[in-house]
């Protein structure tokens, strides 16, 4: 599993976020290890094989959650099986 850290320093302050690759689109799945979340961005395009990848990598590293980080996504089927978790992101109402 590829690690990436984040810095940012805003005046004097510093937070690390440790992100990991699970084997998808590294600009759009990363698996956030603090949480034990898998982070799918929308891509603006068709994020089918996005969302598939992060399902299925969810099920093969029991990641309880998925979560949708952008506001529209284009996708066409996924099949979701044997993901006992939580697929979360917002609702057209920002919710």
């Amino acid at each position: 599993m590829k690690r990436m850290g984040l810095v940012l320093l805003a005046s004097g302050i510093s937070l690390n976020v440790s992100a990991a690759s699970v084997g998808c689109d590294d600009a759009f799945v990363q698996l956030l290890d603090d949480e034990l979340v898998i982070d799918v961005k929308a891509n603006q395009s068709n994020d089918t094989v996005n969302l598939q990848c992060a399902l299925d990598k969810a099920v093969s590293l029991r990641i309880p959650t998925v979560r949708l980080r952008g506001a529209t996504y284009h996708i066409s089927s996924v099949i979701i099986e044997n993901f006992k978790g939580t697929l979360e992101g917002k609702s057209k109402t920002g919710v």
